[in-house]
């Protein structure tokens, strides 16, 4: 039975992001094949994953599980020393152009390597998938300064209680998952994580046009591997032969990605001539300044009653269910998993033309629109949509059918069959 660790370093408890659906959902689809698999993140809450795991996954907390005590007093000196750094440079850590080093980053770094170590010792897996190439590095270094040289006395113990004697084994087969906009990852990249692309036995993107863009910097083995979109049965699908008059949009409520004050603001200008209809927005609040910035932009425009702010959901089907048109005004995406459930359910989409993956799932006039910068043409779409009950019934349609490509099962298997050409050439 193979071995598959999944590594994610980013949070996994009780957060209902786009990358944490995609590695619960891998987890609990190849435990289901026969693999045996463990799920590995450092999450200073406790709790389980908001996604359901198959109780089969391991699922390894290194805030908790392994390595002792995570908050000490050499973590509370890093966030004390962020505070300081913080007040010398700025919220952002930049000195002359260059990010300072944030010293609580880097005690999260350090112990999320140490106890990973940990984690190998005791088990290495067969093969490695990571949520990212700083996870990949993390991982490579591990392998090289611990488990590569021969030992020089297999008696003694290698710091953190790595033995010698495990060094040499057999390494791990290694796949970087890249779940964000490849030219963003490119443009913020440091030459430690296109190293640890290249160093890869592969690197997996969202979307088709991504491979040629991480092949110009020299990463030779690249495969488009979207995520997987799950299908929504008959009784599920959103019934638009019933008005419901509401516009919905799913995402965290953010500033620079999500802009949902776009949204509120296109709204706002045709709400006057569509009184019955409101807007609604779920996702995580958790920049209260920003949310507090929206509901007076909702004031200005005479709808904060008619801008809801719903907060996260684990039922958003149920809610997309209850609406007619989906409203998406992300700057930039890796591939929009919220994006791809409504359109699975079957609502119309609108976008920007601007927005990477965005403008290849919306194909504009057929299942959705996509708009042109800026808040009036977003606007006039909406309108479009909102005027004819029929027009989203056609585009809520085409949008179902343009999902089933990305169904779990023709996902998963692309996913299977990729690991086993890699295995066989490991």
């Amino acid at each position: 039975m193979k071995k598959i660790m999944l590594i994610d370093e980013f949070k996994l408890v009780n957060y209902a992001g786009g990358i944490e659906q995609v590695v619960c959902g891998f987890a609990n689809d190849f435990v289901r094949r026969g693999y045996d698999v463990t799920l590995v993140s450092l999450d200073r809450e406790k709790g389980v994953p908001f996604f359901p795991l198959d109780e089969r996954v391991s699922f390894i907390n290194l805030c908790y599980d392994i390595g002792g005590l995570y908050f000490t007093p050499a973590y509370f000196w890093s966030k004390l020393k962020k505070e300081f750094v913080r007040l010398l440079y700025g919220p952002g850590l930049i000195s002359k152009g260059k990010k300072v080093r944030d010293p609580k980053k880097e005690y999260y770094y350090n112990e999320f390597e140490r106890r990973l170590a940990l984690v190998f010792a005791k088990d290495m897996p067969d093969i490695i998938l990571t949520s990212s190439a700083t996870s990949t590095a993390i991982v490579m270094n591990i392998l090289h300064n611990k488990f590569s040289a021969p030992p020089v006395d297999k008696n003694i113990l290698y710091r953190d209680n790595v033995s010698y004697a495990v060094r040499n084994v057999k390494k791990p087969m290694i796949v970087t998952m890249c779940h964000i906009n490849v030219s963003n990852a490119i443009r913020n990249a440091t030459p430690i994580q296109i190293h640890a692309w290249k160093e890869s036995a592969c690197v997996s993107v969202l979307m088709q046009s991504y491979v040629e863009q991480m092949k110009r910097i020299g990463i030779s083995s690249v495969y488009w591997m979207p995520n997987a979109v799950n299908q929504v049965f008959f009784d599920r699908r959103a019934d638009l032969s019933v008005c419901h008059h509401k516009i919905v949009c799913v995402g965290r409520i953010e500033e620079h990605q999500k802009r949902p004050h776009l949204l509120i603001q296109a709204f706002g200008k045709i709400a006057k001539r569509y009184p019955e209809w409101s807007l609604h927005l779920y996702g995580e609040q958790s920049n209260v300044h920003y949310v507090n910035r929206l509901k007076k932009l909702a004031d200005e425009y005479q709808v904060s009653d008619r801008v809801i702010f719903e907060g996260p959901s684990n039922a958003i089907v149920d809610h997309l269910q209850e609406a007619d048109i989906f409203a998406f005004p992300s700057s930039f995406e890796g591939f929009g998993i919220a994006l791809t459930e409504a359109m699975a359910v079957g609502l119309p989409a609108i976008g920007y033309h601007s927005c990477d993956a965005v403008n290849e799932l919306i194909i504009d006039g057929e299942n959705g629109f996509l708009c042109d910068d800026g808040v009036d043409d977003f606007a006039n779409k909406l309108a479009m949509l909102m005027d004819s009950q029929a027009l989203r019934i056609q585009m809520g349609e085409q949008a179902r059918q343009s999902m089933q490509i990305y169904s779990p099962q023709r996902i998963w298997d692309r996913w299977e069959s990729l690991l086993n050409s890699l295995i066989a050439t490991h």
